[in-house]
């Protein structure tokens, strides 16, 4: 097997390498990989490497993790990582990547509610409009969020409770919320079964704290008629807003991982890197859940439109964010010449399209209708000069029935992946 270069000088085939998405089985297509560099190795020498010898890498879903990792350049232009550092980082950064830093408690769930409730307020209370004018100019909001979830941790488990105290002292009026206790829930995803009582519990004992606490830290009269009268208005509509089927369901359905530990490996490993840079052509698809519609981000692309010419972590973060799983990646790319602004809001591109030979055999299409210079030269149509390697993560060995699917929820998701099709 000659290097890229070689191969077009001879007339050869357009060598394409996919790699199946699967999560952490991704461990499949790397050590499959690791075998076929070592053989590489063998022959042309230690320096060899797989983007030397494939015009185009195509990965899905973790395979885009792979794929990223095996096109992006280190600081002499080479490969930044062998298949076997790869496997290295799936095994050593595995644990990072499938975890949350914090787990979930009620008083975080009642948290996200007041800020909805104070967003959405439509009423004539004064202190509650104040609240919400507050809230629209973003003034003095985000500073005010931290405290409060710092607060909350801290005040997790009793033996926290000096902590939490000194903390009230030195912190102002929100630091008082610390030493609010909040009825335990496992994850944030699955409550158990007295948790809707606890809730109306909490509601009814510290909705009025909540809003003093926030009231206060901004200088707002607590002994005044109008506060008072709000906190009566705030408890009755915050009652509200978190016995509302709508906002329970996002409350508890919110994604397993919360994606920090993703998003710290990748951007680790990744650095600043564009998509323009890779050794190598590569092809990521993912699908964009504002516009409904996938999009596929390409080397190719990338040298045209600079809009499309993302950071590589920004490509990988959200090629590998399963719905239910990972949180969405949102970012935004802007060209100056023309003057052009992209916004993205990204998902794994499992829900379209699982197989990315399909997605690689489209985008030489493309790029063949579109008149660009492949590395060796085919006709429309023709797949006579298509060499694809393609690797899966495995088969799944399980299946389901119609009835048992009927009551599959929150609850089995850890027993699904986004690649639920026998792979290669």
């Amino acid at each position: 097997m000659a290097p890229a270069a070689t191969n077009k000088q001879q007339g050869g085939e357009l060598r394409i390498l996919c790699i199946d998405g699967g999560g952490i089985r991704g461990l499949i297509p790397a050590k499959i990989l690791e075998y076929l560099e070592s053989e590489l190795q063998r022959i042309d020498g230690p320096t060899a490497m797989l983007a030397d010898y494939f015009d185009c890498i195509v990965g899905t879903s973790t395979g885009a993790l792979i794929t990223t990792m095996l096109a992006a350049p280190n600081k002499d232009s080479r490969p930044l990582c062998t298949a076997k550092e790869i496997i290295d980082l799936y095994l050593e950064e595995g644990a990072t990547i499938f975890r949350n830093e914090h787990k979930a408690t009620w008083a975080q769930v009642v948290l996200e509610a007041v800020l909805l409730y104070i967003k959405y307020y439509d009423g004539s209370n004064e202190t509650l409009r104040s609240l919400h004018d507050m809230f629209a100019l973003g003034s003095a909001l985000e500073p005010l969020l931290r405290p409060i979830l710092d607060a909350l941790i801290v005040a997790k488990s009793p033996s926290s409770a000096p902590a939490a105290a000194a903390a009230a002292n030195n912190g102002g009026g929100l630091r008082q919320l610390a030493v609010l206790e909040a009825p335990p829930v496992s994850n944030g995803v699955e409550p158990d079964e007295e948790a809707p009582a606890a809730m109306e519990d909490y509601i009814q004992e510290h909705a009025g704290a909540i809003l003093q606490a926030l009231c206060h830290s901004q200088g707002l009269a607590l002994d005044s008629l109008p506060f008072q009268e709000g906190i009566k208005e705030f408890a009755e509509g915050l009652r509200e807003t978190l016995l509302n089927p709508d906002f329970v369901r996002y409350a508890l359905l919110r994604p397993k991982y919360d994606g920090e530990g993703l998003r710290k490996v990748v951007r680790g490993k990744l650095g600043n890197h564009r998509l323009q840079e890779t050794v190598t052509n590569v092809v990521v698809p993912t699908f964009d859940i504002k516009r409904n519609q996938p999009v596929v981000f390409s080397t190719s692309k990338a040298r045209q439109d600079r809009v499309m010419d993302p950071c590589l972590s920004d490509i990988c973060i959200a090629a590998t964010a399963a719905p239910t799983f990972f949180p969405a990646h949102k970012f935004n790319t802007i060209s100056f010449r023309p003057l052009k602004h992209e916004e993205f809001n990204l998902v794994d591109a499992g829900v379209f399209a699982n197989n990315p030979t399909t997605v690689a055999m489209n985008e030489v299409w493309r790029m063949i209708d579109r008149g660009e210079e492949l590395p060796v030269e085919v006709s429309a149509m023709d797949c006579s000069k298509l060499c694809i390697l393609s690797i899966g993560t495995g088969v799944v060995n399980h299946s389901y029935t119609a009835d048992t699917s009927a009551t599959g929820g929150v609850s089995s998701r850890g027993s699904t992946t986004s690649a639920t099709r026998p792979s290669r």
